[in-house]
């Protein structure tokens, strides 16, 4: 809208017009700046803000780099905001959750489960305490690659660590083992989200349906199971 637009511009107008002296002491103008810029979808402006603190001699902070991340991670810009975090580790910070999360959310939408496996395994030896979110996006971008037994598996470490996974958590496991005609798995999860959530996604139930309507050759069971949802 003409008001977020506004927002945006005025928050770099603040940012260009602070001095360096200021900036170097303090970082809100810039944080603002990379805020509106993520919200706004400028991730080329945040890449170009973020990449421009050298000059400025601005040291940057894990927050700053977690804005100009999330701007490129939300418009599904992968390689730059895996650029960023390569040179988040250059500067010797050290990621949180939150910047885990968002990378995740990029490789999710970019299709890499792989890097997104990759991430989580560096944030649990990092020893952070990933909760729900963080997981979350791991259990979509494997959804997303077809590898129902990760998807399933980090539902269950969910579950073992007492966190409470959504509806889209559950429909993207359901899902992911329902595309694999897994229509064992894809039942019971279909079950739990029926259970936990009053209105599971038309999506979710006719994954499942072409799940067990290829079942097992010869089984009954499975077919009997895909009218029964109809």
């Amino acid at each position: 809208s003409c008001a977020q637009a506004s927002a945006w511009s005025m928050a770099l107008q603040v940012f260009d017009r602070t001095p360096t002296e200021i900036l170097e002491l303090e970082k809100s103008p810039l944080n603002a700046a990379l805020a509106a810029c993520d919200k706004n979808g400028q991730w080329a402006k945040a890449r170009e803000l973020l990449f421009s603190m050298p000059s400025r001699r601005i040291v940057p902070e894990a927050t700053t780099y977690n804005s100009a991340i999330s701007a490129c991670a939300r418009l599904g810009q992968y390689a730059a905001a895996m650029a960023m975090f390569a040179n988040m580790r250059e500067s010797q910070l050290d990621p949180d959750r939150i910047t885990f999360g968002t990378l995740m959310s990029a490789c999710e939408k970019a299709g890499n489960w792989q890097q997104a496996m990759v991430l989580l395994h560096e944030a649990k030896s990092s020893g952070l305490d990933l909760g729900m979110i963080e997981l979350g996006a791991a259990v979509s971008a494997c959804e997303k690659g077809n590898q129902w037994e990760y998807a399933l598996h980090l539902l269950r470490e969910m579950d073992d660590s007492r966190l409470n996974a959504d509806a889209i958590v559950i429909s993207a496991v359901t899902v992911a083992c329902a595309r694999n005609k897994k229509w064992e798995h894809a039942l019971a999860m279909y079950a739990r989200l029926s259970t936990e959530f009053p209105d599971p996604r038309g999506i979710t139930l006719g994954s499942v349906i072409v799940a067990c309507s290829s079942g097992p050759s010869g089984s009954t069971e499975s077919w009997k199971m895909a009218v029964a949802l109809l």
